[in-house]
């Protein structure tokens, strides 16, 4: 009989509960604000991307300013994200979950009739640096792949 496990965790400030069984244990989403991923993508007449390949997630879960989390919801398979004046949005789903390494599809839509499509897939692990002048450890998404359809 399969093994059920009870997991509480707290992602980006958002406090999650549920209960799984062991082989969808690695499978769970994360709750990450869109505009993370927005950070990851450019403009479409931009020629280069990712723009961003690793965020601190640690520090995105406290800067309430930029991302919001009161301002994120779940649309069926979509988290999303729209702007201040409710004319546009960032959305993503997870396309794919294997261990450590996942994949979303991201949309994003300024308020006009375009909507950019990007597939990334990233890792998060925790990553030590330097910060004023004493080494700390923090939660990154490290882009590993973004393709833009």
């Amino acid at each position: 009989m399969p093994r059920s496990v009870f997991v509480w965790f707290t992602v980006i400030g958002m406090a999650i509960s549920t209960t799984v069984s062991g082989a969808d244990l690695a499978a769970e989403k994360l709750q990450i604000h869109p505009h993370v991923f927005g950070l990851v993508t450019c403009w479409p007449s931009d020629s280069e991307q990712p723009v961003v390949t690793e965020i601190n997630l640690d520090a995105v879960s406290k800067n309430r300013n930029q991302f919001d989390m009161s301002a994120v919801k779940t649309r069926g398979t979509w988290i999303e994200s729209t702007s201040e004046h409710g004319q546009g949005f960032e959305r993503y789903r997870i396309v794919k979950s294997d261990n450590d390494q996942m994949v979303v599809e991201f949309q994003s839509n300024g308020g006009g009739t375009y909507t950019s499509v990007s597939t990334i897939e990233f890792v998060i692990e925790q990553r030590e640096f330097r910060h004023n002048g004493k080494m700390v450890s923090r939660r990154t998404l490290r882009v590993v792949s973004c393709e833009t359809k």
